[in-house]
């Protein structure tokens, strides 16, 4: 295997790397979970959409309120 084909796992900073990106995928797939919650009841087909409405709001600052209000518009908004 050469090293453009050694997977990342076994590249000796592999490990460091993961241990320094571990607080921000823990509030990313906490941020995920809480999105799936908000998003309970709503259409299904555009999820992806609303999702990233809501998360984005979120990381702004947005309050849960605002988030769904703002998600719930942007993919109406979107619908064609």
């Amino acid at each position: 295997m050469t090293t453009e084909t050694t997977p990342a796992a076994s590249h000796p900073l592999h490990d460091l790397l993961r241990t320094e990106n571990a607080g921000p995928v823990e509030r990313l797939a906490a941020l995920l979970r809480e999105t799936e919650k908000q998003h309970n009841g709503r259409p299904a087909a555009d999820w992806p959409r609303w999702y990233a409405a809501f998360m984005s709001e979120r990381q702004l600052g947005a309050s849960v309120a605002d988030a769904q209000a703002f998600a719930d518009r942007y993919t109406i908004g979107q619908r064609t």
